[in-house]
């Protein structure tokens, strides 16, 4: 009888104690500071990818590049895309998850999302890099084919990152990524 009250006491202390302990499956980081540091590097990527894109299109714009230049341009273009990815990555990683129900499966999702894009890249980097340097013709489709593949993969990642306010309805964490403006930037 005292066994059975001692484990009756141990088990409603556990409860009890386990009850205050925050979101389950949830990470450390507040939703306002999660939602901050991610919407904050979503748009330094975005910014840096744009003025990388903007510089590349100033470069393209000489008339006297020769396909092995064009590639060569493309292919430094995209490696600095991936480099800029992976540090997206590692920037969104040390966000950390955030303390809300299934914050650290929403983080796991994001970062799945946003690795998806980069292996896009990755994959655009080492196509244009094989494509013949030798017949402009060739060149062209084969990068006007990558050009159009890659529009799918931003899509795909920008799908899978809307999919996430939806999956995961947590009130705190969609209205701290509201209230960033750095998130209303990112679109």
């Amino acid at each position: 009888m005292f066994h059975s009250r001692v484990v009756a006491v141990f088990a409603a202390f556990v409860v009890g104690a386990s009850a205050g302990c925050g979101a389950s499956n949830g990470g450390g980081a507040r939703p306002g500071d999660y939602a901050k540091t991610v919407c904050a590097s979503l748009l330094a990527w975005k910014r840096g990818v744009t003025n990388d894109s903007a510089l590349l299109s100033k470069q393209l714009q000489a008339r006297s590049l020769d396909v092995r230049t064009v590639r060569a341009k493309y292919t430094a273009f995209f490696r600095g895309l991936v480099t800029r990815t992976d540090a997206l990555l590692m920037e969104i990683g040390n966000a950390g998850a955030p303390a809300v129900d299934s914050g650290t499966d929403y983080a796991r999702d994001l970062r799945a999302a946003l690795a998806q894009a980069r292996a896009g890249l990755a994959d655009a980097r080492a196509r244009f890099a094989a494509l013949p340097a030798d017949d402009l013709h060739s060149y062209a489709a084969g990068a006007a084919r990558i050009r159009d593949q890659l529009g799918q993969v931003f899509v795909g990642a920008g799908e899978a990152v809307g999919r996430l306010g939806r999956t995961y309805d947590d009130k705190a964490l969609n209205t701290a990524f509201e209230d960033q403006p750095n998130c209303r930037n990112v679109a």
